[in-house]
Order: C-alpha cells, then structure tokens, then sequence
C-alpha cells in the first residue's frame, strides 16, 4: 500500500492546484450550457451575461453610454415569399437575389456594362448614362478576368467585382432596381441562375435585387459574348439605354436575429488618452452546427473551445494584465468580444460602421482567433505587411515562441473589418487541427498554458502600444497576393494541411467603400456574393 502514496499524493496536488483564469474562462464558455454559443440560442446570451460579468469583476468601464454592450441586428437567412414577378419572364428564368430589398419596380432598362465605376483605372461604366426612374442591367464579374496583366488583376477579384458595391452605386445613381446577368464568357454553367441563399449579415440593400438567366439578358441587349470581348480588348464602357421597360414585383423575406458586441475599457490618462487601442476576439460561435460546420449533417453542440472562447478567454486575461499597469501618459485601451464573425464579420462590420470612438483616432487592433491549439511553440501572426513598425514592435515584445510573421491585414477574421477602415491590425494565431467547426472542438482538448502564453505575448504588444513607445501607421500593399479560383460547392476546409489559412469567406461587401478591398482576399465566386458562409 505504501508504494501508491506518492502517486495518489500527486494526484491530489495536481487536482488542486489552481487553474489560469484564462482555463476557466473557456470551460465556461464552451460547456454545454452555452449551446455552441450560436446566433438566436439563449446559450449565446448566458455568454454575454458572463462575459459583462466577467468585464465588471476586472474593473473595466462600459463603453456603450453606460453601457457594456452594442445591440446590433443579423441577417442569418432570406426566403422567396409568394409575389414575386417579372414581366415577360418566366419564373424559372429569373430569381431574387439576397441582398434584395422587397417592393415594385417599373422603368426603362439601363445597360450599364460591369456597373463599376473604377476613377483609378479609368474604368466607368456609368458616364454618359442616367439612371434616374430605370433599372439598372448590369453583368456581374469584372472585364479581362482572364487577362493576368490586366488592372482589375484578372482571375483575383477585384474589389469593384463586389455585389453589393455595383449596387450601391446604381443605387445612389438613382436606379430603381438592378438587374444581374453572368456573361457568356465566364467560368461557370450556361444560362443558369444562382440560387436564392443569404448573402452575409447586413441588411437589404434597399432596392430590388434580381438575376436573371443570361439568355434573358441577351435578348434585351443583343450579342453579349461580342460585347464583352470588346470590352476587354480595350476597357472602353459601352453603356446605354436600351428600347426596352420592364416592371417586376420582388418578394423577400429576411431572418434577423438580434445579438450583441461587449466592450469594456481601460481609460488612458494625458495626452495620449484620446488615443486608443483595440483588443478583440469573437465570442459567437455555430451553435448546434449545420451551415458552416465540417459535419454539417450532424445536429450537435459546436462547443467552439478553440474558435473562438481561447481567443475571448485571451483578451479577459489581457485585460487583466494591463489592469496592473498604470503608465502615464497612455493610451486608452478598448477590450471588444464580437458577436456574428461566424455569420460574415458581423459584430466587428457593425461596431467599425456604429463605432461609439472615432475610428481615426484608434491606432491599432490586435485580433485574437484560435489561440488553444499551440504545437512546436509555433505561433503565426498576421497582419504584419498592414504597418510598418509590426516587426519591430513584435520584436520589443520578447518574446519566446516561434513566430511567423507574414500578410496585409485581410484575412480570416475580425481585423479585416479594422484594416478595411484603415487601421494597422495583428491577428494572432495558433493553427489549423481536425476539430475546427465540429462538435469535438472542446475544452479538453485546449494547450492552456500555450494560449495564456499567446495572451500575454499580446498583452506585451498591448502594453508598449498603451504607453505610446510605438505607433505603427496604416500601410496598404501594392502588390497583392493571387487568390485562386476555388469549387462552387460553397463548402471546402479553409486550412492548408500544414495550418496556414487557405481563405475564409466574409461577406464585408458593404459601405464603407474601403471594406469592398476585402473582396480581393477571395475566390471570385465567393466576392460577388450569393454562397453560403463557409467559415
């Protein structure tokens, strides 16, 4: 009997000792009473009351007017409703689209080409044309897509490919509605149309949104094929108004639910105090699994203990850290927790767009997504191209993993909302693994002591930003990295088998125009709106 006291002595020290707060945040946060912590179930909401709990106990001050939380509304899905109608077209032949706003239209069609309007390039389809009282037909894509040399970049997507910008502005032209065809020249099946599917979490665009068969279109404007290779031998627009009036009624219905982003903050002091500093991670994640799920024939709680309650758990122990500091002058810090990133950057599009601070004056944001999984000490941090002062600044960071340090700030997750309004992003990162977006992502399975490292590598960062010992400055790369065409299946692993992140998609397609460069970070199919959420 006496040989087994050692052991069981052991265990019960190992049993008491005491786990990192940082532990304890994402066991909370992925058990099973959290529900996978998905949009419209009440465990995504027992998550937000922990989290304000949890923001309270640090001592942070609510950012939201007294307030740590930021309502804000998600399109999660759109369905057809029974009046939808198009003259002189057959219900087959045409179909909403979903950033559509319902309602009745009626006027001359406008064929106005690509419908970009490219300053840079010297590319504008809309000279010469008003759309005031008509409907706007225009392709979608972009000219010379299989031109590499070509300034729109050729097989990589644009950003003035994006669907919701070639609406937004025939929509501030004044068009009534817009009409979408696929030109016969593109990669993809003849004379189809796509199907009716959510095209990311913002709201209707306002007007009337259809598709129609690219037979349709071609018997209003005549050779189609003829006039995109003209179009691409020399990029001159070739817009005008056509003999021809259409009237339609467009039937919508959207699903919204309702969620929140939590902010707390650490006041700065002095002159710096203006200033600040983001720190954020999203907190949602997909619930009990379906779109977006690498099972998604299996109904079960996504626990999401590495994507993303490491992250969340991360930013609550940076809090805590720079809770301790207290330097003077210093910035002020601003701990976010997104809702929506698994439903197209929702939580982070909202606050950039409604942000309670002037977006100017925040200096930079440090992103925390999937930071339990650390192996071979191997940290990847992105954004470093998007300021020129990150490498120094990761550098004064001391740190004592093995860093790679690579890309703009495009990319997987929430900094791309913060890069797109021109804010210098990192996103830290610790690795792709078989569990991401299934139910086997839990809290077992998470390196703790590897993601508080994580954490307090950030919480390095944070603090040199916070005493003001670096600025980097928003850079934006020149030369940009090819994205490949990917399947249409709308459903494919966004890692690379050695962790890297192949894509992911993000339906920032929106106002303000500089969140439309996001577009450029995905495969063609995916920019232009219109698949399901793959990520």
């Amino acid at each position: 009997m006496k040989r087994f006291v050692p052991l069981l002595a052991l265990l019960f020290i190992a049993q008491a000792a005491p786990r990192l707060p940082l532990e304890t945040d994402i066991r909370v946060l992925a058990s099973d009473e959290m529900e996978g912590r998905g949009l419209g179930t009440k465990g995504i909401d027992r998550a937000a009351d922990y989290l304000e709990k949890r923001m309270r106990e640090i001592g942070l001050q609510p950012l939201f007017n007294g307030s740590y939380r930021q309502p804000f509304p998600v399109k999660i899905g759109v369905s057809a409703g029974a009046n939808n109608s198009l003259e002189g077209v057959a219900r087959e032949d045409w179909t909403p689209l979903g950033a559509s706003s319902s309602g009745t239209f009626e006027g001359q069609i406008a064929f106005v080409g690509y419908g970009i309007d490219a300053p840079p390039l010297n590319y504008r389809d809309y000279d010469g044309v008003d759309l005031k009282g008509k409907v706007a037909l225009m392709l979608r894509y972009e000219p010379q897509e299989k031109d590499e040399a070509s300034p729109f970049d050729g097989r990589k997507p644009s950003r003035w490919s994006a669907l919701r910008y070639k609406v937004l502005q025939a929509r501030e032209r004044g068009a009534v509605a817009v009409i979408f065809a696929t030109g016969p020249l593109q990669d993809e099946p003849k004379d189809r149309i796509p199907a009716l599917t959510n095209d990311g979490p913002e709201s209707p665009a306002g007007i009337p949104v259809l598709q129609v068969k690219t037979s349709v279109a071609s018997k209003w404007v005549g050779d189609l094929a003829k006039w995109q290779k003209d179009v691409d031998s020399d990029l001159k627009p070739r817009s005008r108004v056509l003999d021809v009036r259409i009237k339609g009624n467009v039937d919508v219905k959207p699903e919204t639910v309702n969620t929140v982003n939590l902010a707390g903050v650490l006041p700065g002091s002095g002159d710096l105090a203006k200033e600040y500093l983001v720190v954020g991670a999203h907190y949602d994640h997909l619930g009990y699994g379906g779109e977006g799920s690498m099972k998604p024939n299996v109904h079960a709680i996504h626990h999401g203990a590495d994507d993303n309650a490491s992250g969340t758990a991360g930013v609550l122990a940076i809090a805590e850290r720079l809770k301790t500091v207290n330097p003077s002058p210093s910035r002020t810090v601003v701990f976010l927790l997104f809702s929506a990133e698994e439903r197209g950057l929702g939580g982070s599009g909202w606050f950039v767009n409604h942000s309670p601070i002037p977006m100017d004056k925040v200096v930079a944001m440090l992103n925390l997504d999937m930071i339990g999984a650390l192996r071979d000490n191997k940290v990847t941090v992105f954004g470093t191209d998007s300021a020129p002062e990150w490498k120094s600044i990761i550098a004064s960071a001391k740190s004592d993993l093995t860093l790679t340090e690579t890309g703009d700030g495009y990319g997987p997750s929430d900094q791309t909302s913060f890069y797109a309004a021109h804010v210098p992003v990192l996103h830290l990162f610790t690795g792709a693994h078989e569990r991401y977006h299934t139910p086997e992502d839990v809290a077992d399975e998470i390196n703790f002591a590897g993601a508080d490292r994580v954490a307090m590598l950030t919480a390095n960062i944070a603090e040199g930003l916070s005493e003001g010992l670096a600025t980097p400055h928003y850079a934006r790369l020149q030369k940009r990295h090819r994205v490949a065409r990917g399947n249409t299946s709308g459903r494919m692993d966004p890692y690379r088998p050695d962790g890297s992140v192949r894509h992911r998609h993000r339906a920032l397609l929106t106002a303000p125009a500089p969140q439309f460069e996001v577009c450029a970070r995905l495969p063609r199919h995916l920019a232009v709106g219109a698949l399901p959420n793959i990520w």
